[in-house]
């Protein structure tokens, strides 16, 4: 009878989960270069983009209509669009430009982030010349294209920039994955004084926003192990919500755990997991204290 309740308990609380996923707002994504949403529930898979260039990086305009996303050509250069497609499916088009190919003084868009009013949009780019590479913070105003530089620091040729602004306006987290010797970290970048503080967690080469401004996820990655880590702003780890295998760890090294993000209630977190075997990247879904984790599907870079 203890089994059967606890079967029951289990059943009631899983068909809540399920339930209020379907009820959830649709999650962007990247599959084999091109944009994705699928709803949280797993059903009402939609491609938005086809073709032979690569897309990715999807983030949601504020009012979910639109979804921003990187385009960079087939033959691998570093030339690369800002693009916006309807979130309901339609044309791409083009909504910024940076560089034209690995020359100098070209650059490389790879991070994207509205701000909670649409009006403004950050971007991070890296800029090559003969002598080094730069990586840079962009605020654009959507309405005069006029823009900011925020943050300049110094890049290596395998280094990529993530951003996510936080809901309050006020800060960006800006997060460097690189393989060079200075590794991967998380600034925290105040929009208005341009102070910038690193966030107090080891290895964290990528980090989101909860809906609060205060608490944030943070992505860890090492040739040890993955983890997807619940923090508060000044970096204080509050629990460990999954684990996973290291960088470039041989098989049969459990896959590795990165790139999450949160709902806009605050209850769901989408995060990408990593085959070590096989490279293959799918997309998983788990409540905010790490239970109930299951996949939802083939995919990377999960934007909610």
């Amino acid at each position: 009878m203890l089994a059967l309740l606890v079967g029951v308990c289990t059943l009631v609380l899983s068909a809540a989960f399920v339930s209020a996923a379907v009820a959830g707002p649709r999650i962007a994504f990247e599959k084999r270069g091109d944009i994705w949403t699928i709803s949280s529930s797993g059903s009402g898979l939609q491609r938005l983009t086809r073709g032979a260039a690569q897309d990715g990086r999807p983030v949601w305009a504020p009012g979910r209509k639109k979804i921003a996303f990187l385009r960079g050509p087939a033959n691998g250069s570093l030339r690369t669009r800002i693009m916006l497609v309807p979130a309901r499916g339609g044309t791409p088009r083009l909504l910024t430009y940076a560089g034209s190919s690995a020359q100098p003084g070209d650059r490389a868009i790879t991070g994207l982030a509205y701000s909670p009013n649409g009006k403004r949009l950050a971007f991070a780019d890296l800029s090559f010349t003969s002598s080094r590479v730069r990586g840079r913070v962009v605020v654009i105003d959507l309405k005069t294209r006029k823009t900011v530089v925020l943050l300049h620091r110094s890049a290596g040729l395998d280094v990529s920039w993530k951003l996510s602004w936080s809901p309050d306006g006020r800060t960006l987290l800006v997060s460097r994955f690189g393989q060079d010797a200075e590794g991967s970290a998380t600034w925290l970048l105040d929009v208005a004084s341009r102070q910038v503080a690193r966030l107090g967690i080891a290895d964290a080469c990528s980090a989101a926003w909860l809906p609060d401004s205060q608490r944030l996820l943070a992505s860890t990655l090492t040739q040890a192990g993955s983890s997807v880590l619940l923090a508060e702003r000044d970096g204080s780890v509050l629990s460990t919500l999954v684990t996973g295998g290291g960088a470039f760890a041989p098989p049969p090294a459990p896959p590795s755990v990165g790139g999450a993000c949160c709902s806009p209630d605050g209850h769901t977190v989408a995060y990408t997991v990593v085959s070590t075997q096989s490279g293959a990247t799918s997309l998983w879904l788990m409540r905010i204290d790490g239970s109930g984790r299951h996949r939802l599907t083939a995919g990377v870079d999960p934007a909610w």
